[in-house]
């Protein structure tokens, strides 16, 4: 089939190299050349004049959490929204109770570096936490709590 089709005038040619890339979209040119006896250059030239694609079509890759279509350059293997969410998680302040998120790595550095066991949504609110539990509105006298006034 090679040396026929290396022989025929241009339009059959090309309509050759319509059929095979519409059979076999995951060739590459070189491989479309050589089923044709033609160089990959000349399978390029032709694409193009045809307004068909030249790069081959890769299968799609799949989220292996949620099914969603992703990259092809992903190396994860999961969609952006599946990321965010693993990467963030919901926490609670300890003052004012106001729902916020942080990053995974940030509360896995406080926990398990820093030994902080407490987490706040604002500078504002840690600073009130420590007012009242370190300030000078406490006074510990032989282990009792006075508040002085």
């Amino acid at each position: 089939m090679r040396h026929k089709l290396g022989r025929l005038p241009d339009y059959k040619k090309r309509g050759e190299l319509t059929l095979l890339r519409q059979l076999h979209p995951d060739w590459t040119l070189e491989g479309l050349g050589h089923e044709m006896g033609t160089t990959r250059e000349a399978v390029r030239i032709m694409l193009n004049k045809l307004v068909l694609p030249t790069k081959q079509l890769l299968p799609k890759r799949l989220c292996s959490n949620c099914e969603a279509e992703i990259r092809q350059k992903n190396k994860i293997g999961l969609c952006l929204s599946c990321i965010r969410k693993l990467a963030w998680i919901t926490f609670i302040c300890f003052e004012c109770g106001k729902s916020i998120l942080r990053r995974r790595k940030e509360i896995e550095w406080r926990y398990l570096h820093q030994k902080q066991k407490f987490i706040w949504c604002s500078y504002r609110c840690h600073g009130i936490w420590l007012g009242r539990n370190y300030g000078k509105g406490k006074r510990k006298i032989n282990g009792n709590e006075r508040i002085s006034g």
